[in-house]
């Protein structure tokens, strides 16, 4: 049985550093709809995300894709929205990565290598309702908090740990512990039979700070203390090996470990990995400013600089993300906008996409 690594189904998902102008203003009534996304690998590209692991690899640790599709109604400082989302992020040591690539388009091991396992893998699938308000306490100040409820059908979420050693004779030994929780057995293919439905919460926090003519502060938050309980998950808890198992003629990995440990369901909290958006802007001229930007998940940042043309009700905006080395333009008035940011023109080497269209009608 070959051990194989999930990949995110990569969706439309959001990106708000280059959101255009589409926030209501206040005693206005709106409708709107959100397509965003935001998505990134340092190792694979993401269409090798997609189409098991295919194309060139790099070395690397990190893979996310974060995807929702929204709409919902603005009333005054109300704000009611559906939405479903798509939520995907790994961690991974490069040994780890450099062995799945191997595996997956049959690729003969390196000989006489050690292969330091380490996968911490998180993703959801689901939908749900959002309550928000903005709030105003003084000209230069606001702020908008939301409550996110979430009812989830998809759950990948644990990790896997050990090594894998290779000596010169094709053969290899390996040692390694699981401990994950899924909706979809995707390392062992144990029959789960029904899924689990999970329910959980979040925060998100808008706040938008006027210091000064010549400064402003914005601190975006997704998924603040976002949590979901899954109740009766399947759950796999064990520890595995192969020991003097040869590679075939061709030195092609197919491994059929020794697995002892439990197959249980259990309740199973899911933690949902939170995202931080800071940015400085100010004016270097009439309708032309400068934005700096560092977004944050987990252990990586990502520093980025806009610059920003408006003309009346038009905006347009260049984007560019140093970590990722890409480049973004984003266009749009109070009623529609798009905006895209990727590190390559040719999708099937860029290993970072954000995409970003969004319409609002006033009623």
């Amino acid at each position: 049985m070959k051990l194989r690594i999930a990949a995110p189904a990569l969706a439309l998902s959001a990106l708000s550093s280059i959101s255009p102008l589409l926030a209501a203003t206040v005693n206005e009534t709106s409708v709107y709809l959100t397509v965003e996304s935001e998505n990134y690998s340092d190792a694979f590209t993401i269409k090798g995300l997609l189409n098991e692991l295919s194309g060139p690899l790099k070395n690397g640790e990190n893979a996310f894709s974060f995807s929702k599709l929204e709409s919902g109604i603005r009333y005054n400082q109300f704000e009611l929205a559906l939405f479903i989302r798509n939520d995907y992020f790994a961690a991974f040591a490069p040994d780890t990565a450099r062995l799945f690539y191997q595996g997956e388009n049959n690729l003969p091991v390196d000989a006489n290598s050690h292969y330091d396992i380490h996968l911490r893998l998180n993703n959801i699938q689901g939908k749900g309702i959002g309550f928000g308000y903005q709030l105003s306490p003084t000209n230069n100040f606001s702020l908008k908090p939301r409550l996110n409820i979430l009812k989830a059908t998809e759950l990948t979420d644990g990790t896997i740990t050990g090594s894998v050693d290779t000596d010169s004779s094709g053969s290899y030994s390996s040692q390694f512990g699981v401990n994950y929780a899924y909706s979809e057995d995707k390392l062992f293919e144990r029959n789960v039979g029904s899924k689990p439905d999970g329910l959980g919460a979040s925060i998100d926090l808008d706040a938008e700070w006027k210091t000064s003519d010549r400064l402003t502060l914005s601190l975006k938050v997704k998924d603040l203390f976002g949590r979901i309980r899954w109740n009766d998950a399947p759950a796999t808890i064990a520890s595995a090996n192969t020991n003097n198992v040869a590679l075939d003629s061709e030195g092609y990995i197919d491994t059929s470990p020794v697995l002892s440990g439990r197959e249980i369901n259990l309740d199973h909290t899911q933690k949902i990995p939170t995202r931080y958006y800071l940015t400085a802007s100010t004016p270097l001229r009439d309708n032309l400013d400068l934005e700096g930007e560092l977004f944050h998940i987990a252990n990586l940042n990502f520093p980025r600089l806009h610059l920003k043309w408006q003309q009346g009700n038009y905006q347009l905006k260049t984007s560019l993300d140093t970590k990722a080395k890409a480049l973004g333009i984003s266009i749009g008035n109070r009623y529609c906008g798009a905006g895209i940011m990727s590190d390559s023109i040719d999708p099937d080497k860029a290993h970072s996409f954000n995409l970003n269209l969004s319409c609002q009608l006033p009623l």
